[in-house]
């Protein structure tokens, strides 16, 4: 289903489940796809909205900013009933997630950042830029050592079937240069999933996510930068949890 935006542009959305609302938002180069693993074994009674962001998967190709991408998914929640809801981002869906939390935080009930960052800094914009040089180096960048070592067929068979396409990034990537919540707050609740082995985000960036997050709790995950990746099981157990508390 596509949700039509005020531009006229669409987002691409599918609907899994029914009860109380979650919005699920996959990471830069993903699809809605991407995230299955993680939405399909959610416990409990709810409707789990997956997303295409803008320039990925199913959605149209424009530039939109990280404010009016937030009010473009409130307004998509609302026409399917939630006046609040809960909500899982890996990477550029935590971005967005934490962009929605600081400007709606009244309509967001209970986030789960994945992989979160509080900016985009020389290290992220120089990870981005090898990748648009050279797509296998993706893999390469947000899994463990250990997991490339032991499911080497697994990885092979995800970059062949969810290449990375830098063109169609082009005009997401001016709203993700300026990103920051350095000296912003919000009160939303929230579970940042930080990775041990992230080279990319990584725990240098949790003592300002803490910060601005003051309702927070920090579980650390045995994984490289892609959670939803490496460990969808643990990562939807830690959240069904969350959410259930």
């Amino acid at each position: 289903m596509f949700h039509k935006t005020s531009s006229g542009s669409k987002i691409w959305y599918e609907l899994q489940g029914s009860g109380k609302g979650i919005l699920i938002i996959h990471g830069l180069g993903g699809d809605l796809e991407t995230m299955m693993p993680v939405a399909q074994n959610i416990q409990g009674n709810f409707t789990k909205v997956l997303v295409d962001v803008p320039c990925h998967g199913k959605s149209d190709d424009f530039g939109i900013s990280l404010e009016d991408l937030g009010s473009e998914f409130i307004s998509l929640m609302r026409s399917l009933g939630f006046r609040d809801f809960y909500s899982i981002g890996i990477s550029l869906g935590s971005i967005i997630l934490e962009e929605m939390m600081l400007d709606h935080g009244e309509n967001m009930a209970k986030s789960v950042l994945m992989s979160p960052a509080s900016e985009i800094d020389s290290v992220v914009i120089n990870k981005v830029a090898s990748w648009a040089a050279s797509e296998n180096r993706v893999s390469a960048d947000v899994l463990s050592e250990g997991y490339l070592a032991t499911h080497r067929k697994e990885v092979d068979a995800y970059d062949r079937d969810h290449p990375m396409k830098p063109e169609r990034l082009y005009p997401l990537i001016p709203s993700l240069m300026n990103f920051s919540i350095r000296n912003r707050h919000s009160d939303s609740g929230c579970l940042l999933l930080v990775a041990q082995h992230d080279s990319i985000f990584g725990e240098r960036m949790s003592a300002d996510l803490r910060e601005t997050f003051s309702n927070s709790r920090v579980i650390q995950m045995n994984s490289g930068h892609a959670i939803h990746r490496e460990n969808p099981l643990e990562a939807a157990r830690i959240i069904s949890e969350y959410f259930r508390k």
